[in-house]
């Protein structure tokens, strides 16, 4: 038995302008669950940018350098090219925070970052805060003759620094210690390795006064002075 749907003149029915308004109103949600997710996917970007980023320098932190150094040394094994890692310690920066406060120890940091990103010149360049007051620079295509003379100018424009705080500037000067590994042939080595011979380095250029460079050659798992 067939049913019948009679509408009344001048009185329409109330299904489709329902169904209409369902369907507007279907929409409308769509595109706010859409809007939401877009901020959602933003906000979630900017917090995994943030997460390898030191949030007191700007650079990135150490989470980001162990992220980027396996492939770095996969690439210089690759093509042959050398990779230089400096890891840079502040001279007696724990006198300096003592002395001058905590936010002058702040205020040095901040700068030393800021010379080391100028050394950054060149795209896979990159300046790590690696920790505490402590920093590494990571140099592809960088042999061992030239990342002699890097290190020495990075140290010259450290000890440039001044730091002015709250309109009084600090004249004790700020130098670093640098050690460096330059890995530059075709044999295996690990991000763990390349980091040790460089903080071995560092340890000897402390030992030996401070305010200068060692640099060692790091071949796989042999390690040359």
């Amino acid at each position: 038995m067939a049913l019948a749907l009679s509408y009344s003149r001048g009185s329409p029915s109330r299904f489709p302008i329902d169904m209409k308004q369902q369907i507007v109103e279907l929409e409308n949600r769509n595109a706010e669950l859409e809007r939401t997710n877009r901020r959602l996917k933003v906000e979630f970007e900017r917090a995994q940018r943030l997460a390898l980023l030191d949030p007191l320098t700007g650079l990135g932190n150490r989470r980001y350098f162990d992220s980027v150094v396996p492939s770095e040394l996969q690439r210089a094994a690759r093509t042959g090219k050398p990779l230089t890692l400096f890891i840079c310690d502040v001279d007696y920066f724990k006198h300096f925070n003592d002395s001058h406060g905590h936010d002058v120890g702040d205020a040095l940091l901040i700068e030393v970052a800021n010379v080391l990103r100028t050394f950054c010149r060149r795209g896979g360049d990159l300046a790590i805060r690696y920790a505490g007051d402590e920093f590494a620079l990571l140099l592809p295509d960088v042999p061992r003759h030239m990342a002699v003379r890097f290190a020495y100018n990075l140290r010259i424009a450290v000890q440039a620094i001044s730091v002015v705080h709250r309109n009084r500037r600090i004249t004790e000067r700020a130098t670093l210690s640098i050690g460096g590994a330059v890995f530059r042939d075709a044999e295996p080595c690990t991000a763990a390795n390349l980091a040790t011979v460089a903080d071995r380095a560092l340890y000897r250029a402390k030992g030996a006064g401070r305010n200068r460079s060692v640099l060692a050659l790091c071949r796989g798992s042999a390690v040359k002075a």
